[in-house]
C-alpha cells in the first residue's frame, strides 16, 4: 500500500541528514576551538567547516541550524568583539562590542583630557618664560644659553694663540694643558656634561665641528 497523498517521503531522510551534518559541524568547530584558530567572520569560518565536513559552504550559511552553530562559535572566540564584524555578530556579541566601544571611548576621553592638561601646563610655562624674557626677568633656559655662549667666547679668547684649555667631548673632560700632568682636568663627568652637550651643539651649528653620526 502506497503512502497517503501529500506525504513527504523524504522528511525522515532530511532529518537524519540534518542530525548527521550537525554532528559533523559540531565536531569540526570543537577541533577549531582546541587548535585556537580564529576567524574574522562567517564566510572564512564556513569555508573551513565546509572543507572539514564536506557540507557545501552555501548550505552552511543558508541553513539556520548550521549558521547558528557557526555564529555561536564566532561569538565564543577570544577577542571576538574586536575580531568579528557587526554583520556576523550575534546579539550577545553585539552587546559585548558595544561595551568594548564604550570602554574604549572612556579610555580615549581620559587620554585626551590628560593631553589637554599637559598642553595647557606647557602653554602656561612657555607664556611665563616669554613674559619673563620680554620684561627683562630671569629665565632658566635663556640664562643657561647665555652662560654657555659666554664660556664659549672665553674659551676662544684663551685659545686664540694656541690651545691652553682643551675640551674633550669623548671623555667628557675640560683640561688645562698648561697644568702639570695628573692635574690637568678642570671638570669632568656629570658636572661638565650639560655644558659640553650645549657647547658641542653650538660648534656644530657654526660648522666648526662635524655632527655626530
Amino acid at each position: 500500500m502506497g503512502a497517503p497523498k501529500g506525504t513527504d517521503n523524504f522528511s525522515g531522510y532530511r532529518e537524519a541528514q540534518l542530525s548527521s551534518n550537525l554532528r559533523l559541524i559540531e565536531d569540526a568547530l570543537s577541533i577549531l576551538r582546541k587548535r585556537k584558530l580564529r576567524f574574522e567572520g562567517l564566510q572564512p569560518l564556513a569555508a573551513e567547516v565546509a572543507e572539514r565536513t564536506g557540507v557545501h559552504r552555501t548550505t552552511l550559511c543558508r541553513n539556520s541550524a548550521y549558521k547558528r552553530l557557526m555564529l555561536n562559535h564566532l561569538a565564543s572566540q577570544p577577542g571576538a568583539s574586536a575580531l568579528v564584524g557587526d554583520d556576523d555578530a550575534t546579539p550577545e556579541l553585539l552587546k559585548a562590542k558595544l561595551f568594548d566601544a564604550r570602554l574604549e571611548a572612556k579610555t580615549l576621553r581620559g587620554r585626551v583630557a590628560a593631553l589637554e592638561n599637559r598642553l595647557s601646563a606647557s602653554t602656561v610655562a612657555l607664556t611665563e618664560e616669554e613674559h619673563a624674557v620680554s620684561s627683562g626677568g630671569a629665565s632658566p633656559h635663556v640664562d643657561f644659553s647665555n652662560t654657555v655662549m659666554a664660556l664659549k667666547l672665553i674659551l676662544e679668547r684663551i685659545n686664540a694663540e694656541f690651545e691652553v684649555i682643551q675640551v674633550d667631548f669623548e671623555k667628557e673632560e675640560i683640561r688645562d694643558l698648561a697644568a702639570p700632568v695628573g692635574r690637568q682636568v678642570i671638570v669632568s663627568g656629570q658636572r661638565a656634561r650639560a655644558f659640553l652637550q650645549a657647547y658641542r651643539t653650538l660648534l656644530e651649528q657654526e660648522g666648526k665641528l662635524g655632527r655626530k653620526a
